[in-house]
């Protein structure tokens, strides 16, 4: 009885075994076609050994240097308000943003939303007075003419998402 006879009685069919082995030589045991290897006898021992778990794995050198590093960590922490590109072009770095990014994050410094409001201070107040006081003699054709809108929350300062970059376990 052929090898392959004996797999088919196994269960085995030849569209399952045949893409795994390949046809090295003269039949071993006479009745076989030929007889037959696995594809990849790397990955069979690596998979019986276990080696490829145990490798080391190398990590590409670093595009800046010890002091670059050290000045994006200082940009961060002079400024938390500013972001990934303004570090970069500050210090006239040769990397991408991506790369300063993760060498805040290697140190444990990320990207957050701060958790509290800005405060309306005492500029604020002054100049939403200025803008009553300057529209309150208004005719009422010219407030006819104004687009009302029904915005959630008015913002003093910039429009958008604040974020910041805080060290890790930092408010």
């Amino acid at each position: 009885m052929s090898c392959d006879s004996r797999l088919n009685q196994q269960g085995i069919s030849e569209q399952q075994w045949a893409p795994e082995v390949r046809r090295v030589g003269p039949p071993a045991c006479g009745t076989c076609p030929g007889a037959y290897q696995p594809l990849h006898p790397p990955i069979a021992l690596a998979e019986e050994t276990d080696w490829y778990g145990n490798l080391p794995r190398g990590r590409p050198p670093h595009s800046t240097t010890p002091a670059q590093r050290s000045d994006i960590l200082h940009a961060a922490e002079t400024d938390p308000q500013t972001n990934a590109v303004a570090i970069r072009d500050s210090l006239h770095l040769d990397v991408c943003e991506r790369t300063v990014r993760r060498v805040l994050h290697e140190a444990g410094v990320h990207h957050r939303t701060p958790a509290k409001k800005e405060y309306l201070n005492d500029q604020h107040r002054e100049g939403r007075l200025r803008f009553a006081q300057q529209y309150v003699d208004k005719a009422e054709d010219f407030w006819k003419r104004v687009i009302w809108t029904d915005e959630k929350t008015f913002s003093s300062t910039c429009h958008g998402r604040r974020h910041c970059w805080r060290w890790n376990n930092t408010r």
